[in-house]
């Protein structure tokens, strides 16, 4: 590949190799700690009433990681389980349903947020950042269109896109368990 003719959106890339090429650029600018501090502050989703002065962040809290391996897991995910419902039905679709379950992973985050942290939790929290609201929903999404899609998990194991599917819900919500907030 010639550096020189590279675009920051191709189309012969398809939607996933476009979203996972946006995580990896975003993630190299976090490397300089300004522009991380930068990122989390003005790009990160932070819930009512602090957001409202923010509201882009509703999206843009998608692109920003805490972190390499927080940046490669959605990448990874997204990419060997995306590429199945992109061949399927198309980037636009993938698209939609990428933003929207990103749109309404905040959503839920914001209800968690006000109901159930408490006010001193509430005062740690940084702001919500990744893709696993999007991730998640193209994951299911590829599960409920095709959920007996069959797939090699390193090349040895059968496996059908709806088990993979549960797991990854499992693994979200045991995730959320241990994760530090900041």
């Amino acid at each position: 590949m010639d550096v020189r003719n590279f675009k920051f959106w191709d189309n012969q890339r398809g939607a996933i190799g476009n979203l996972v090429v946006i995580f990896i650029a975003v993630w190299l600018l976090s490397l300089i700690p300004i522009i991380d501090r930068f990122l989390h502050v003005y790009f990160a989703f932070h819930p009512l009433p602090h957001g409202i002065v923010k509201p882009w962040g509703f999206v843009t809290y998608m692109f920003v990681h805490q972190g390499f391996f927080h940046m490669l897991s959605n990448a990874l995910w997204l990419y060997f389980i995306g590429i199945i419902l992109q061949d399927l039905v198309g980037d636009k679709l993938l698209l939609k349903l990428f933003f929207w379950g990103g749109f309404f992973g905040s959503i839920f985050f914001q209800l968690f947020y006000t109901f159930w942290l408490g006010p001193e939790s509430r005062l740690a929290f940084g702001g919500l950042v990744g893709a696993s609201g999007g991730v998640s929903a193209v994951v299911i999404g590829t599960a409920i269109f095709s959920p007996f899609y069959r797939v090699f998990l390193f090349g040895i194991f059968e496996v059908e896109l709806r088990w993979i599917a549960i797991a990854k819900v499992v693994l979200d919500i045991a995730g959320r368990r241990y994760r530090d907030w900041e």
